[in-house]
């Protein structure tokens, strides 16, 4: 559609067809919307509810027709979110995939089918994650030693604590924490 107004009169629309791919199935509705429209803007009689009308009908038209609506914002099932409140209340301690299934009330398979599908990681890696990020804001926040941080992330050992904090932050922690200080 385009749109002149050189001297002052009302804008005249054109619906303009594009060479190469065939009309919209719609286009004589477009086309009748339009013309209404046009007329609308050229009679002094027509008052702007009319206008307002007809071109709120062609813009439901053309959105309902053409238009993709947003998808639908993510939902967690109930069982996940159960899942996703004990890690971070544990993030603190390792936990065994079959205890994790039992509070969701699920088999070992399905709670990693679905969990994965709700939030596209698994309970192991969302955990560990959770961990990784305790870690950076206890580095960032305090002076307490890599040894008793690795330990209140639920590590066994500090080595295993930077060797997991190095492959997910991709520096040590005691690197991580000097380039804070920088």
């Amino acid at each position: 559609m385009t749109a002149t107004d050189p001297a002052g009169r009302a804008p005249e629309l054109h619906l303009e067809k594009t060479t190469g791919s065939p009309p919209p199935p719609d286009e004589h509705v477009l086309r009748v919307m339009v013309a209404r429209l046009q007329h609308l803007a050229a009679s002094t009689q027509a008052g702007d509810l009319s206008a307002t009308t007809a071109a709120g009908l062609l813009a439901v038209h053309v959105l309902t027709c053409h238009g993709t609506a947003p998808p639908p914002p993510p939902r967690h099932d109930v069982r996940v979110q159960r899942v996703i409140e004990l890690l971070h209340a544990n993030v603190h301690t390792a936990l065994k995939l079959a205890d994790i299934a039992a509070v969701a009330g699920l088999s070992r398979f399905h709670l990693l089918r679905l969990f994965q599908q709700q939030t596209g990681e698994t309970p192991a890696r969302f955990h560990l994650r959770l961990r990784i990020e305790l870690g950076q804001g206890l580095l960032r926040t305090t002076r307490v030693s890599i040894t008793e941080i690795a330990g209140l992330c639920g590590f066994v050992d500090p080595s295993h604590f930077s060797k997991t904090f190095r492959r997910h932050t991709g520096m040590s922690p005691s690197r991580y924490r000097a380039a804070l200080r920088q």
